[in-house]
């Protein structure tokens, strides 16, 4: 509305993101349930029922759990909820990032890699130098595991950083975006991007910590095969142990049978907050997307006059509804590097064309944006559905008589190329041909937000030739930033993990290289900004107010 105005343009884009944020939000269960499913079945047998995996019912289990209290609690409550689970989350990660520095790799080990048989795995040797560079060598992966597409491991990594750099410049979207829209001033939104990046910090080294472990015990345990999608779990049951005092017997190199016996909750108390960092993500994932059903599709399109009981009776079933689909989706599917790889690059792509030409152009309108993402998400889906469904060969007679080499896999990064592509000629073609936004509302926009790009005849009816120099020299500051944020948040990462895996030169230049940007970033980026809060409604409120009805 804010961009696009309230008639016809604004509406069909608002439902248009709506229902792309809900499509997200069903994916974004699917994700949650393959790898709350192998989570729980680490720990608990789960039996099988209905020909249906343990995985599936325990993961149902879990969500059921979380849908629970999610629909009674409220939206407040579950943010309450998240912030004290947390504390207990991001100390957890800490603990066993120290866990996994106890550990020294040997020169060369290896590891396990799936396979397009979900039943079975690679077993691919590697060295320490090798496996701890921080380089975009191919890794060298057999063609008989999905994860060959790394080989191209610097064309993956740059087409990543591509489509996070364009997703990032248009703005946050979904959940991120109601992050952002609950923050009172610029300064707030700048907070939450420093506070993020140091939690994710926390993560990194969990992983690395995670990995080492999981490497060190196959090499005493040469048998076991470790699946690396269960991996965590994996770690927590058989090699982090079960009380504290254990742990500090290891630390020691000593171990009594007071040590060995006693039990305090180590393990258990990680268990729960792993399962809590899982449960926030879920709450947080069914919330938003039952919002945009509830207040952009619902309250907007279907039943503008909606008391307040009937949209939280509407809220609770969209719940309901957005989690037994996303669980139905994950039977199909299996793996959660698809899943993922299909969210964040495949389908990601099939909507980062009309986000970013909505900032960047003026003549961009509403109708364009609504078609480019419809396209987008329709083209990504169908690309993956289309081998999801003949995933179900139980449920399709026809797939007996026909070979699985009819239905290919195709990379994220293929089917990024075909959506982002198709998305992109759409949006354009569609905004050429339907009438450009109102000038009332793009001069609204472009006094608040001066964005860059293909404003110049907007911003000239906005500001004098002195501002528009001033706001200019903002951008190409902004710009700059930017640049240097993304080496920051890359270099810090790939420190933790450094880090954690005692690969000590390497930590050493990348600390090097925080210590030279973060004073730069902290001064033209972090300081300069305007506290002042700023307040849309008003104007959105005096503009085409009648066009709803």
């Amino acid at each position: 509305k804010f961009r696009f105005g309230a008639k016809l343009g604004g509406r069909v884009a608002r439902t248009a993101i709506a229902i792309v944020s809900l499509v997200g939000g069903i994916f974004g269960v699917a994700y949650f349930s393959i790898g709350g499913g192998k989570f729980v079945t680490e720990f608990i047998a789960v039996p099988a029922y209905g020909g249906l995996p343990s995985d599936f019912w325990a993961s149902g289990g879990l969500m059921a759990i979380a849908l629970g209290y999610t629909i009674v609690a409220g939206f407040t409550s579950m943010v309450l909820t998240d912030v004290y689970q947390s504390l207990f989350i991001y100390a957890s990660f800490t603990v066993v990032a120290v866990w996994g520095m106890q550990v020294t790799l040997p020169s060369t080990f290896h590891v396990f890699i799936p396979t397009f048989n979900a039943s079975s795995f690679l077993n691919i040797s590697t060295t320490h130098d090798a496996w701890t560079a921080a380089s975009l060598s191919s890794p060298n992966i057999p063609a008989d595991s999905p994860y060959a597409m790394y080989n191209s491991f610097g064309g993956i990594v740059l087409l990543y950083l591509t489509l996070q750099c364009l997703r990032s410049a248009s703005g946050p979207g979904g959940g991120g975006l109601q992050t952002v829209l609950a923050t009172k001033t610029e300064h707030d939104v700048r907070k939450q991007s420093v506070l993020a990046m140091l939690l994710l910090l926390l993560r990194w080294a969990f992983g690395a910590a995670i990995a080492a472990l999981a490497i060190d015990f196959t090499q005493h345990h040469p048998n076991v095969t470790v699946d690396p999608e269960r991996v965590v779990p994996f770690v927590l049951s058989n090699v982090v142990p079960s009380g504290i005092l254990s742990y500090l017997s290891f630390l020691c190199t000593y171990s009594t049978s007071f040590c060995l016996y006693t039990r305090v909750g180590y393990r258990g108390c990680i268990v729960a907050s792993l399962l809590a960092a899982a449960l926030t993500t879920f709450d947080s994932t069914i919330n938003s997307a039952s919002s945009y059903w509830t207040i952009d599709i619902y309250q907007a399109m279907i039943c503008p006059k909606a008391t307040p009981a009937q949209l939280v009776l509407q809220a609770r079933v969209s719940t309901v509804v957005i989690v037994l689909l996303g669980w139905g989706l994950s039977l199909g599917i299996g793996t959660i590097n698809r899943i993922w790889g299909f969210m964040t690059i495949a389908m990601g792509g099939g909507v980062v064309y009309p986000y970013f030409l909505s900032w960047y152009w003026a003549r961009f309108n509403g109708v364009g944006c609504a078609a480019g993402l419809c396209t987008g998400v329709v083209s990504a889906s169908a690309i993956f559905l289309y081998e999801f469904i003949w995933g179900f060969e139980y449920f399709l007679w026809s797939c007996t008589y026909i070979s699985r080499s009819a239905c290919p896999h195709l990379g994220e990064s293929h089917v990024f190329l075909w959506a982002s592509s198709a998305s992109g000629v759409v949006s354009v073609a569609v905004a050429w041909l339907t009438p450009p936004t109102a000038p009332k509302t793009l001069n609204t926009f472009y006094k608040h937000v001066r964005p860059p790009g293909l404003w110049a005849e907007v911003s000239h009816t906005c500001f004098q030739a002195a501002e528009l120099t001033a706001i200019a020299a903002e951008n190409a500051k902004d710009l700059g930033c930017s640049g240097l944020l993304l080496i920051v948040q890359v270099a810090t990462y790939v420190l933790a993990v450094s880090v954690v895996l005692k690969v000590w030169p390497q930590s050493g230049v990348l600390a090097a290289v925080l210590a030279v940007l973060l004073p730069a970033i902290y001064y033209k980026w972090y300081l300069p900004l305007d506290t002042q809060l700023v307040s849309h409604e008003p104007l959105l409120l005096d503009q085409d107010k009648d066009a709803w009805e």
